[in-house]
C-alpha cells in the first residue's frame, strides 16, 4: 500500500459499468475499457505511464511480495 501509494495514482474501475470515464484522451466506459485492454478476469490491475501509455498488467490475485516486485519493477524503468 505504501508504494502505490507514494508512487501511482490509484484508480479503481467498475469493468461491468456503462458509466463515463475519462481516461488520458478519451472517454470511455468501464465496459469499453474492459474490452479495449482486453480484461479477461478479475480484480485486474493495469499500470500506465503518465501518458496513457499502458505497460503492465497483473491478472487475478496475486500475493503482496510478488505485486510489490512488480511495483518495483515499475518503478525501476524495466517495463519502458
Amino acid at each position: 500500500a505504501n508504494i502505490l501509494n507514494q508512487s501511482f495514482n490509484c484508480v479503481r474501475v467498475n469493468a461491468e459499468s456503462d458509466t463515463l470515464l475519462v481516461h488520458f484522451d478519451s472517454t470511455l466506459t468501464g465496459r469499453q475499457m474492459k474490452v479495449f485492454y482486453e480484461i479477461s478476469g478479475y480484480p485486474t490491475t493495469c499500470i500506465f505511464k503518465g501518458d496513457g501509455e499502458h505497460i503492465y498488467t497483473v491478472v487475478g490475485y496475486t500475493n503482496a511480495d510478488d505485486f510489490t516486485a512488480g511495483l518495483n519493477r515499475v518503478l525501476d524503468g524495466l517495463y519502458d
